[in-house]
């Protein structure tokens, strides 16, 4: 029995438009929104280099930021500009979801992909059995823990994820189109070199080369050969477009950033090191589940059918990004997030090999795992309106000091709705034992959505509270005159794109050290970044000083130099 269309269109839309919109720049999104409102605001050569305000950030490619950029342009006179970036973050996820959707179907309509022990005797059920693999492939991509946070933010993320999505559809096509699937694969190789730098996408374009090279079949030779020159052909082609067209339109600029770029490059790419293996241990293991057990599991399952494209295509290109992964240290979940859509394809096809007792732990497993996080959701909410046990109450409010629950009953009603239709889907498991191979998923990605979507009803105006800098920028903003540049003493990207939007302020670019004024934070554990030396203009006075309610660690000075 195939799932219902609207469950699965439900299941989505509920999980990945709520916690978009509604709240302010948060740190995690605001880097991504300042060069996306540059870009928006700001002429062609902003498009080509990528920049924070006047802040250059040679570490990024623009590939990233042209979709918001336009729809900042296009949609922000209407819908504001911090809202209309946010559309082209579900128009990411939108691609990366309907990508993943797409090549798991293809691969799963393959004759080698058929099930071990068939389920569908009648070949025009082989259309029936595809869809099922490919919604389930779907549910998982919701339900992976480690992109809870990161499909909601505007950041890069969500972009590469898509990116490599789409690769895996062009590599499902290639047993029926070869020219056509390397084409579309190198594309996507070429736009993860503009979006994450060269170390990266050369991980991708070899698990592509490596796919095609394997899905080629009986070919030989130059039949075989030619898809893998058409695929490298490709990417570099699409590689080299941004460069060429950065000279073509600002030669000096471009050799500038260049310089900058190779710069930032060797200091952020390097073999993996101890540190990065405590990362490992730390955070790999959760960050993909339930994918990667289950993906190990497929592999085992199919291991007599592992040139087959449905295994040899997810295997290979995750195989090209872990290679890549160990030369792109410092690892971080931005990184790592590229490996999701090839264990997302390998998942699904675990679940056509799961013998029933392993199928039965998974659903109990589901239902215990997001029933447990969901009650702390509401013991820690409830702790934190009535004061009641102290300690969790405590927990609560030393993180959002300050700020008072008062979102009325509508917030509390939701999340009693949203917890309500979870116990009844676990009541249907148990009363009904349906037999439906996408139960498992469905149980998970249920789950997972339900505590999303509880969580944002209890917590969010707390979140925004916690995370936002709006009333710290308008602090500053107030005090800095409209024509004055201020200079960011160790204040990181993300900030300055919060502060500048919120506050109004514009930071000075490298070449404008002669700014009157600086902004200095200071952090508990980091210390404060040194102010700019003032030479023969005197020294620095403090003009204002403070904090956020929620950050006593964090103090901010505005100084202004004296005549």
């Amino acid at each position: 029995m195939a799932m219902p269309r609207v469950v699965l269109l439900a299941l989505m839309a509920a999980f990945a438009v709520p916690g978009v919109f509604g709240r302010d720049l948060w740190p995690e999104d605001a880097a991504a929104f300042g060069h996306m409102w540059t870009m928006a605001h700001g002429t062609a050569a902003d498009w080509l280099f990528p920049s924070v305000g006047n802040l250059a950030t040679p570490q990024d490619g623009p590939f990233p930021f042209w979709l918001g950029a336009a729809a900042i342009r296009a949609l922000g006179p209407w819908l504001g500009d911090v809202a209309a970036s946010r559309v082209s973050a579900l128009a990411w996820f939108a691609l990366a979801a309907l990508a993943l959707w797409a090549a798991t179907r293809r691969l799963a309509a393959g004759e080698a992909a058929q099930p071990i022990t068939p389920a569908f005797s009648r070949e025009a059920e082989t259309s029936d059995y595809a869809r099922l693999i490919a919604d389930i492939a779907a549910l998982l991509f919701v339900g992976t823990l480690g992109i809870l946070v990161t499909l909601h933010v505007t950041s890069g993320d969500t972009v590469s994820m898509a990116i490599v999505a789409t690769a895996l559809y062009g590599l499902s096509i290639a047993p029926q189109h070869r020219i056509a699937a390397a084409a579309l694969a190198g594309a996507c190789a070429g736009a993860l070199a503009l979006s994450r730098g060269p170390v990266l996408a050369a991980g991708l374009l070899a698990g592509c080369a490596a796919a095609l090279w394997l899905c080629a079949g009986d070919a030989h030779g130059r039949r075989r050969l030619t898809p893998v020159v058409v695929c490298i052909v490709c990417a570099l082609a699409v590689t080299a477009a941004w460069p060429v067209a950065a000279w073509w339109v600002a030669p000096g600029s471009a050799q500038r950033f260049a310089s900058a770029w190779m710069d930032t490059f060797e200091s952020t790419h390097g073999p993996l090191t101890s540190g990065d293996g405590v990362w490992l241990l730390r955070n790999a293991s959760w960050y993909v589940w339930p994918l990667w057990p289950l993906a190990a599991w497929a592999v085992y399952a199919w291991r007599h059918r592992l040139h087959a494209p449905h295994v040899a295509v997810a295997v290979a290109v995750l195989a090209g990004l872990l290679l890549a992964l160990a030369l792109a240290s410092p690892l971080d979940e931005s990184k790592f997030v590229l490996t999701i859509p090839p264990l997302v394809v390998l998942a699904a096809f675990a679940f056509p090999t799961l013998r029933r007792p392993l199928a039965q732990w998974f659903d109990w497993f589901a239902i215990a795992a997001c029933t447990l996080f969901l009650a702390f959701v509401w013991a820690y909410f409830l702790a934190w309106v009535s004061g009641t046990p102290h300690a969790m109450a405590a927990s609560v409010l030393r993180l959002v000091v300050g700020f008072a629950p008062s979102g009325g009953t509508l917030p509390l009603v939701f999340g009693l709705a949203i917890t309500g239709l979870w116990v009844g889907l676990i009541v249907w498991r148990i009363r009904r034992h349906p037999p439906m191979l996408w139960q498992g998923a469905l149980l998970w990605t249920a789950g997972i959505v339900s505590l999303w979507l509880t969580t944002v009803a209890l917590f969010l105006p707390a979140t925004d509270y916690n995370r936002s800098y709006r009333r710290l920028a308008t602090q500053i903003g107030r005090r800095v005159p409209a024509s004055e540049c201020v200079i960011a003493s160790g204040v990181s990207p993300s900030l300055q794109a919060v502060l500048a939007f919120y506050g109004n302020i514009r930071f000075a670019a490298d070449a404008e050290r002669g700014c009157s004024m600086a902004l200095q934070p200071q952090f508990r554990r980091s210390g404060a970044a040194p102010l700019p030396s003032a030479s023969d203009d005197g020294s620095w006075e403090l003009v204002w000083e403070g904090r956020r309610r929620v950050r006593p660690d964090e103090t901010w000075r505005l100084w202004r130099r004296r005549a």
